[in-house]
């Protein structure tokens, strides 16, 4: 059968004519061969003819069904490319969202760091501030004056004091 067709339906496309088809099996062996045959089946049984019918039917719905398989199958193969590529999008986000989450831990740290050595140099510079004070008050300087070099202030203070 498949070199009868081969031979005399080279282009697959070409018009049958089966005189005497019987239940139509040859016609369809010839359409699973070449689905784009047109085929005609005549013959004098009614009841062969029906039974062509049933069959012809029967291959036809097969062939839709195998069809829409087809087409499933090709869209669920899109749908497995398409999110494959979101997943792959996702985890780059994620791994985007992570460095961020690192770079502003870092950032905190060094803020942390940055505001306790702020805190140490402001109170040593008061604690500095309050020893000169301390210091000036000693001496008995007098208050406002410790702006102006304390120590020199006092030491001109102490002198007047002793002298008058």
């Amino acid at each position: 059968m498949r070199r009868l067709l081969e031979r005399g339906l080279p282009r697959g496309n070409e018009r049958v004519l089966d005189l005497g088809c019987g239940t139509g099996e040859w016609l369809l062996r010839a359409l699973a061969t070449r689905p784009h045959l047109h085929a005609e089946g005549v013959d004098t049984s009614e009841d062969a003819l029906a039974q062509a019918r049933r069959a012809l039917q029967q291959r036809l719905d097969a062939m839709r069904m195998l069809e829409s398989y087809r087409r499933q199958h090709e869209e669920q193969q899109h749908l497995i490319v398409t999110m494959r590529n979101a997943l792959k999008q996702l985890q780059a986000k994620t791994e985007e969202t992570e460095l961020n989450i690192e770079l502003l831990q870092m950032r905190r740290r060094r803020a942390q760091i940055q505001q306790a050595v702020y805190d140490t140099l402001s109170k040593n510079k008061q604690e500095h501030a309050q020893e000169r004070v301390r210091r000036a008050e000693e001496l008995g300087c007098r208050t406002g004056l410790e702006r102006l070099d304390p120590i020199a202030r006092c030491g001109r203070s102490s002198q007047r004091g002793a002298r008058g």
